[in-house]
C-alpha cells in the first residue's frame, strides 16, 4: 500500500519466481503497473487485483495508496480499510490454496488468516535488521541515554 513496500515485495516475488517457485502478487489497483512491468520482462508472476478502497470503507473512491493521506483522521481510514481486505484475502486463500504466504507487517491479521487455512506466513518488514535491532534496544534502554 505504499511504494517503498511494494518495490522489495515485488524483488521477492522476482527472487521466487527465478528459482522456479509461483509466486503470485495480491494488489490493489494502485500498484498493478509494477507487476505488469515485472511480467514484461520475463518473470513468471501471477497477480491478483482487491478493490481498493474496499465495500463498507469510509475512504473516497480513487484513494489507492497510504502516500495520498494528508491528515490523521484519513489515515485512520486508511488503516481501518486495510483491515477491511481480510474477507476477501481469506477467500483468495480458500480457493487458490497458497503454500506460503508472505505478507507485510501492515497487515497484521494476515497471520490470523494464515493460521486459518495452515498455511505458514513470512512478515516482510520494510525495514533492515540491523535497523529493527537499534530501534528494539533503544526502546528496551531508554534510560541508559545520555542526553547533552
Amino acid at each position: 500500500m505504499a511504494q517503498g513496500h511494494m518495490i522489495p515485495t515485488l524483488e521477492m516475488a522476482k527472487l521466487f519466481s527465478s528459482r522456479g517457485v509461483q509466486a503470485t502478487v495480491i494488489a490493489t489497483p494502485g500498484f498493478v503497473t509494477p507487476v505488469e512491468n515485472a511480467r514484461k520482462s520475463g518473470y513468471n508472476i501471477g497477480i491478483h487485483v482487491m478493490k481498493f478502497p474496499p465495500e463498507n470503507s469510509e475512504l473516497p473512491d480513487g484513494i489507492t495508496s497510504l502516500d495520498q493521506m494528508n491528515s490523521d483522521d484519513m489515515i485512520t481510514k486508511f488503516t481501518k480499510a486495510l483491515e477491511l481486505l481480510q474477507e476477501p484475502f481469506e477467500k483468495l486463500q480458500e480457493e487458490y490454496h497458497p503454500d506460503c504466504l508472505v505478507a507485510d507487517m501492515f497487515f497484521p491479521w494476515a497471520t490470523d488468516a494464515a493460521a486459518k487455512f495452515d498455511i505458514p506466513r513470512l512478515v516482510f518488514h520494510g525495514t533492515s535488521f540491523l535497523s529493527l535491532c537499534i530501534s528494539e534496544h533503544v526502546l528496551n534502554h531508554k534510560s541508559q541515554l545520555i542526553t547533552s
